[in-house]
């Protein structure tokens, strides 16, 4: 069948079933005023940092690069007074002391499931049409800090069919950041002087310092699975190449070293155990992988009001006394809107082993390419293309194919109707050199719709169309409609 003649078949059929799925989903949703973990914290709205979450906007951005602070007034902006865990006179007294800290006044603890309905409108050799899974996955997980610059965030996901199979809940993320290292205290002394260290001292938000098990920051933050906005997995963050088990995100272990120059420009370097991507390394090596980035305009990347160095023009966040309030203050007013354009290169180099005929032979493979977003109000486009090599990814059909070449390319568009409706667009493909594996090759076409129902309750309606004619049935299918319910408090 054509594919032409394919989408409109299962237009027909995705727009009756989308129709009675979005009608029934509302039609039982009951009322969900739940508040997570940081609004409970601050006493402020869910969209203080998100759009339709966990997308974030730009201030949530900046909070999230602080290692979950605000850039300033940060400690007179919490309302839920935290515990303190020493008098601050033990600072004056360190190294004679133990630096004091807090504990929260409530639990840093928060909750997120998912209910998922699936209808694949071309079924795979299982012949299932109709499948409900509730739910999908339920994450429980906790963030908070331990006093000023130091943060820790986990989560703890619970996946219904793996607990079928023995399997145990799954640590997704786990790990803490040191943030502004050797940078100058914000708090002014006695004689109003800002301290710093005394061999060495670095501009705040120019060094931080992350360690655990985490989504390296290799793309840009719009395009982790984390972050994103659709339910299912982009193919460039989840996609595996033969038999090498490295993909870039679930979580990698790895330390990484991140921060932002002048406001404006940022970098990430790290060092993952990456192949071999298990809880523990099988060789002695440790892949490494960076990132820079540039924010050519608009809202700085930092947080950080009334730079010196303006970030665009004509942005209302940067812009000169002398210029009026004209059209482009309007991102100011709205949560879900910005004008910013940022691009970022990366790259990711490793090694991983792979069992060939009962020896291990080395895979020496890299991941290059660059990415970029635009927000233009209404609109958000992002995207990234990679190139990516394996000097060795298995055989096929028995065949060594020796070194093999790989291109991912993906580009998502959204569009906010209103702030609580949004709609988006995605295509992603991956191709490769080598002829053999052409059956591993991947095309998509993803339209979908996020409804608000709260701020933190929303509805998901997406529909998966394979355009390589690779249908493979089951929860992870190709051409199919999915209804997510998905909620966090």
């Amino acid at each position: 069948m054509r594919l032409r003649d394919k989408l409109l078949t299962q237009l027909e059929t995705g727009l009756i079933f989308g129709m009675t799925g979005v009608l029934a989903v509302f039609a039982f949703a009951g009322r969900a005023d739940a508040i997570p973990t940081f609004a409970r914290k601050y006493h402020t709205s869910c969209v203080t940092c998100h759009k339709a979450f966990p997308m974030l906007n730009n201030v949530g951005e900046a909070f999230r690069r602080n290692g979950y602070q605000f850039p300033t007034d940060d400690e007179t902006l919490v309302k839920d007074e935290p515990v303190p865990l020493g008098n601050d006179r033990y600072k004056e007294m360190f190294p004679n002391s133990i630096w004091p800290s807090d504990l929260p006044n409530l639990p840093p603890i928060f909750i997120r499931a998912q209910q998922q309905v699936l209808f694949n409108t071309d079924p795979g050799p299982d012949g299932i049409k109709w499948d409900q899974n509730f739910p999908r996955e339920a994450v429980l997980g906790g963030a908070g800090t331990f006093g000023r610059d130091i943060s820790a965030w986990w989560e703890l996901a619970f996946n219904p069919t793996e607990l079928e199979e023995g399997e145990p809940p799954e640590v997704e993320r786990m790990f803490l950041q040191f943030s502004n290292l050797f940078a100058y205290d914000p708090e002014e002394d006695d004689d109003g002087v800002h301290e710093g260290n005394r061999w060495i001292t670095l501009p705040r938000y120019a060094l931080n310092l992350r360690i655990g098990k985490m989504e390296p920051q290799v793309f840009n933050h719009v395009l982790s699975g984390h972050a994103k906005i659709g339910v299912q997995q982009g193919l460039a963050v989840r996609q595996r190449i033969g038999d090498n088990r490295f993909r870039f995100e679930p979580a990698q272990n790895a330390i990484e070293a991140h921060g932002i120059i002048h406001q404006n420009n940022s970098y990430v370097i790290g060092f993952a155990n990456g192949g071999n991507s298990g809880q523990l390394e099988d060789n002695n090596n440790k892949d490494v992988y960076f990132r820079v980035s540039r924010k050519w305009f608009g809202y700085p990347l930092d947080g950080v009001i009334g730079s010196t160095e303006p970030v665009g023009d004509d942005t209302v966040r940067g812009q000169s006394p002398d210029q009026d309030d004209s059209i482009f203050s309007l991102p100011g007013l709205d949560f879900w809107r910005a004008w910013d354009l940022e691009t970022g290169v990366y790259g990711w180099w490793g090694l991983s082993e792979i069992a060939d005929g009962g020896v291990s032979r080395n895979d020496y493979f890299r991941r290059n390419g660059v990415d970029v977003r635009l927000q233009w109000f209404n609109w958000d486009i992002y995207g990234l293309a990679y190139w990516g090599h394996d000097s060795f990814a298995g055989r096929v059909g028995g065949v060594d194919l020796g070194a093999e070449d790989h291109w991912t390319y993906m580009v998502q568009t959204d569009y906010y109707w209103k702030p609580w409706i949004v709609s988006y667009l995605r295509y992603e493909e991956t191709s490769f050199n080598e002829l053999a594996r052409a059956s591993s090759e991947e095309g998509r076409i993803i339209p979908g719709v996020n409804v608000l129902i709260r701020q933190n309750l929303k509805l998901q309606a997406e529909w998966d169309i394979d355009t390589t004619g690779k249908d493979t049935g089951g929860l992870q299918a190709t051409d199919a409609l999915v209804f997510q319910l998905d909620y966090a408090f």
